[in-house]
């Protein structure tokens, strides 16, 4: 990695080693928390002082995370390879000028403002849920992974505020499909969770093969590790694959667009228990079963922006 230059999730290089961790993951903090301040003057200019607050807070975060990889770093003697200038996945329809500045039709509400920036989040996520899951140096899947829990803090605080944004700017009741019946006990709770799973690992195994059969390699490992964290939650594990089980057919962009929507039903559906249901232990189960959630949802967006897909206005 000789040399500074620009990169994006896109197209970020293969990390290796730990010094090449720190240099993208410095970049990726600097390049956040220079983001968020830009988030929050726009957000004091529309005297929307609440989301000025928190992307005020999120940019604190940020800058911290920046100076804490520097002394974790010298700390543990590491030199950071050669440094990156990083930059955020921006909407097609707005330029750097106007993001900077901004304006721009598609920074036009707080709303829209939380989809950039929760997206952005989720990828920064995925980049390092990956690199841990691949890597076989223990001391770059520790700090991965350390780096991986502190973005999906964010990428759930940034998606409960855009729930709310949503709503204020649609006060208008929408057509919604029915939503599914909060489990009146824990056990009803786990029960629904496991028959979920069984039929997600199934449907997985399917795409997996989908993506195998169309090349796409890196599709197909990520419905395979995604199938073995869901069978891992399993009492018994997943049950044996049936052999007469059909590979689906037809846009495997499509497909994975359709799993990431199941996903995300899901991950509501696990945060309307939350917030709903008196007992306090199934309150933390749903909590738990919802970080999950998010962090395949994280992943399958980010092979979704990857492939190519755009996200198509999320609600929540």
């Amino acid at each position: 990695m000789a040399g500074q230059r620009t990169v994006t999730f896109s197209t970020v290089p293969e990390v290796k080693t730990i010094e090449d961790l720190f240099a993208i993951a410095t970049a990726m903090e600097h390049e956040a928390a220079t983001r968020y301040a830009d988030l929050a003057g726009r957000m004091e200019r529309q005297g929307n002082g609440s989301l000025a607050t928190l992307f005020r807070r999120l940019e604190k975060e940020e800058s911290g995370h920046e100076d804490g990889l520097g002394a974790w770093a010298g700390r543990r003697g590491i030199v950071p390879s050669a440094p990156f200038h990083f930059s955020w996945d921006m909407p097609e329809t707005l330029t750097e000028q106007q993001f900077a500045e901004a304006g721009g039709d598609f920074l036009a509400t707080p709303w829209r403002i939380l989809v950039v920036a929760a997206g952005n989040e989720e990828r920064a996520f995925a980049f390092y849920a990956n690199i841990a899951a691949k890597t076989s140096d223990p001391d770059v899947r520790t700090y991965a992974e350390a780096m991986a829990r502190e973005e999906l803090d964010h990428v759930a605080l940034l998606r409960l505020e855009r729930r709310r944004a949503w709503r204020r700017e649609h006060p208008e009741p929408a057509a919604e499909s029915p939503v599914e019946e909060i489990p009146a006990s824990l056990g009803a709770f786990e029960r629904r969770c496991r028959d979920a799973a069984l039929d997600t690992v199934g449907r997985w195994r399917n795409a997996a093969r989908a993506a195998e059969a169309a090349g796409d390699a890196v599709t197909a490992e990520l419905f395979l590790t995604l199938i073995g964290e869901e069978a891992a939650r399993l009492p018994g594990g997943a049950p044996a694959e049936e052999a007469a089980v059909a590979t689906p057919h037809g846009d495997l962009r499509g497909l994975v667009q359709d799993e990431a929507r199941r996903v995300e039903a899901s991950y509501d559906f696990m945060m309307a228990v939350a917030e709903k249901a008196g007992d306090e232990t199934l309150v933390a189960r749903a909590q738990a079963e919802a970080r999950e959630k998010l962090s395949q949802l994280a992943r399958l967006g980010d092979r979704l922006a990857a492939l190519g897909v755009r996200p198509s206005h999320p609600r929540l």
